[in-house]
């Protein structure tokens, strides 16, 4: 699927404890029923950033994308995910069952690290260092769970010397989810369900959690 999804917008209407969030402002205000071209919002909308982009948009980051369709229109929590790297211009490496793929673009992907603190020459060394060893990245050594996409990340992480998983102490695939991407996959989740949502209703009220 392109990444060509709507915007998804937010606003106060009349009310501060509730954001109204949709694709295009209601004619009345589904809370007072005024119109809302001739009444001030409280906030007036605004697009609500979206934690999906192409992985063009995202070099040098590790990004997830589901196994099978997209976040959007097919993602929930029992999809399987693949991870895979970006280089300097953001052409995606990845590792499934037809072995090493590289130079591909995923139009839609969730970034969970992007490396400010090492240099495009670096990043990219270490990931070409990574794909040299093309034996273990063979489409017959790979399995679903024993040796997949996430042991090749993990791999050019210790190449690239994380903090994280060099030294001593060598993180496990487990470890790096549960540090890495869970709060991330939460934050996703949450956008998911405001957009099919708005897709379905046309305007949701998301009431504020007082502070």
């Amino acid at each position: 699927m392109a990444y060509d999804n709507l915007d998804l917008r937010s606003f106060q209407h009349c009310r501060k404890d509730v954001d109204l969030v949709c694709f295009l402002l209601p004619i009345n205000c589904p809370l007072c029923n005024l119109p809302t071209a001739n009444t001030e919002s409280r906030i007036p909308p605004y697009v609500l950033p979206s934690p999906f982009t192409s992985s063009l948009k995202s070099p040098r980051s590790l990004i997830l994308k589901p196994t099978h369709g997209d976040f959007i229109t097919s993602y929930s929590r029992a999809c399987n995910l693949h991870i895979g790297i970006t280089d300097e211009r953001g052409y995606v490496y990845d590792f499934d069952e037809k072995g090493l793929n590289q130079l591909s673009v995923w139009p839609e992907c969730l970034p969970v690290i992007t490396a400010d603190m090492y240099d495009a020459e670096a990043w990219d060394q270490a990931l070409q260092s990574v794909c040299g060893h093309s034996a273990s990245w063979h489409e017959s050594r790979y399995h679903e769970d024993q040796w997949n996409c996430f042991d090749f990340v993990l791999q050019f992480l210790r190449q690239m010397r994380h903090p994280e998983v060099s030294g001593a102490v060598t993180m496990s695939k487990a470890e790096f989810c549960d540090h890495y991407l869970t709060k991330k996959a939460k934050r996703a989740e949450q956008y998911i369900h405001l957009y099919r949502q708005a897709l379905q209703d046309g305007c949701v009220q998301v009431p504020k959690t007082a502070s």
